[in-house]
């Protein structure tokens, strides 16, 4: 049977190339080449009845499920996968799972702060002098199925910096579910780190939402008690 398996390109997130990798190409990206039409990514693969685990690999590097897969599935190391059944007629299996959430709560921090420590505020300046981190909350509510949050943190000259995800598979409707992602300031190494960062938050590897922080390395105090902020 030939399935196609798309993936449609948000306007907020460039792509120059994608691949997807899966069982039934033996997890090679070389034969999951993508082509691209208009906004849209695709490959026609033939499939023979049965279960396949697949994602994508974007710009050769961040690897996100497919937001067009109805079933998900965790391996050993954590990971999430997109899943797609044939059965013996050669028809793709649809499941009738749902899967929701609501994304209540996104706070930036300079420390990771537990789920009843209150935040007074969105911090959205970081300074190398006083902040260990930049850390990210995010707090979900109404949780059906399976799902993989993905959060990107990129440099101000627009290069990916890192990467990484965690999985939700709680079926929770009312008590809200707490994520944390952040960056370990003192390990940035890049000569031009200063400036204007940009994160990105993709689930089930949709693009949901961006945000921007500050971040220097600027002395923040002077002594005998001369105190200035850095602009």
């Amino acid at each position: 049977m030939s399935v196609r398996i798309q993936y449609k390109e948000s306007p907020y997130f460039r792509i120059y190339s994608i691949s997807v990798v899966g069982s039934f190409n033996s997890f090679d990206s070389e034969q999951g080449m993508m082509q691209k039409d208009k906004m849209s990514w695709y490959i026609d693969v033939n499939l023979e009845p049965g279960e396949y685990f697949y994602k994508f690999i974007i710009n050769d590097t961040v690897q996100l499920v497919d937001p067009l897969a109805n079933l998900y599935s965790v391996d050993e190391n954590g990971a999430v996968w997109s899943i797609m059944v044939i059965d013996d007629e050669g028809n793709q299996l649809n499941y009738n799972q749902q899967h929701e959430l609501t994304i209540d709560e996104y706070i930036l921090w300079g420390r990771i702060v537990g789920a009843d420590e209150e935040i007074p505020m969105n911090k959205k300046r970081f300074n190398l002098c006083i902040d260990e981190k930049v850390v990210a909350r995010l707090g979900f509510t109404g949780v059906k199925g399976m799902h993989e949050v993905s959060l990107l943190w990129f440099e101000p000259n627009g290069s990916l910096y890192s990467y990484s995800q965690n999985s939700l598979c709680e079926d929770n409707i009312e008590s809200p579910i707490y994520l944390w992602f952040w960056m370990n300031l003192n390990e940035i190494n890049e000569d031009y780190f200063e400036g204007t960062w940009t994160i990105k938050l993709f689930i089930d590897g949709d693009y949901v939402l961006e945000d921007k922080i500050m971040i220097n390395s600027g002395v923040v105090y002077q002594r005998y008690g001369n105190y200035r902020i850095e602009a």
